[in-house]
């Protein structure tokens, strides 16, 4: 893996979005070697801001047209340069230090796009789109770690899968907008606006934690038959441990999030 080219108030930017967006992920990377959490960061800035669009907005054409620019910008960046865009200027520096799966990406955008088109209409449907939007993100990050995700695909798929189901838990507990989009539609409807549960938006939390909770020993299993050194990519998970196993949303407590992070990397227990 190459180190790359980071300026140190791009560096800054980049772990800055992370850790207030995201601190479980945030506290995940700095566990790993500079030249490893840079790129990290960068990967995760980039879902982030994928994340905040789909926030945004809500008509699905504003939506498409902003996942159109990121789609373009991949395809041309290595003649245009710089964008002005510090994300995408940090996204492309990782990968072509990291010789990063381009079509993941791609993926990972086409994903949100049909997001936009379409409500979800069922469980399957909700769980396809979680799952479309967590594992390119997942993969790269291993291939950041220098791993070869093809050898721990199945691991990949039971982590992606619980991680699918964090996802919902969190963006419908922090009231985020996207939750729209994610949620499917016998739902949504039941869905809170804000992190207060009452009510119908109690059942809700609580059956989609009742799946989470479903998934976690799967993958459990799965993340302690990962090498060490892909342990990261998959390390914030265990900051929401038993997240499910009431109807209220309560965001980690920082300090403990940080002790689970750093002891699920050490011995491979989320």
């Amino acid at each position: 893996m190459a180190s790359g080219n980071f300026g140190s108030e791009q560096s800054r930017y980049i772990a800055n979005l992370v850790r207030q967006a995201d601190r479980e992920r945030y506290l995940a990377a700095i566990l790993t070697p500079r030249a490893i959490r840079v790129h990290l960061l960068a990967l995760y800035a980039f879902d982030l801001e994928i994340q905040a669009i789909a926030d945004r907005v809500t008509e699905p054409l504003a939506g498409e047209i902003r996942i159109q620019w990121w789609r373009d910008w991949l395809k041309v960046h290595h003649e245009k340069g710089r964008s002005g865009n510090p994300v995408a200027d940090a996204l492309c520096t990782t990968i072509d230090a990291n010789d990063l799966t381009v079509g993941l990406l791609h993926d990972y955008l086409d994903t949100w796009s049909e997001i936009f088109q379409e409500d979800a209409k069922n469980r399957l449907a909700m769980e396809e789109r979680t799952v479309g939007v967590q594992l390119p993100i997942l993969t790269l990050a291993v291939e950041i770690l220098a791993g070869q995700p093809g050898r721990i695909a199945g691991e990949v798929a039971d982590l992606t899968n619980y991680a699918g189901y964090i996802l919902l838990l969190k963006c419908i507990g922090d009231g985020r907008g996207f939750a729209r989009y994610l949620v499917s539609r016998d739902l949504i409807e039941q869905t809170p606006s804000s992190a207060s549960k009452t009510g119908e938006g109690e059942k809700t939390y609580a059956l989609l934690g009742g799946l989470a909770l479903e998934r976690q020993s799967r993958a459990s299993t799965a993340f302690n038959r990962l090498p060490r050194e892909l342990r990261p990519a998959f390390a914030y998970l265990a900051a929401y441990s038993g997240l499910g196993a009431s109807g209220n949303w309560r965001p980690p407590n920082p300090f403990l999030a940080q002790w689970r992070i750093w002891q699920a990397i050490r011995s491979g227990r989320l």
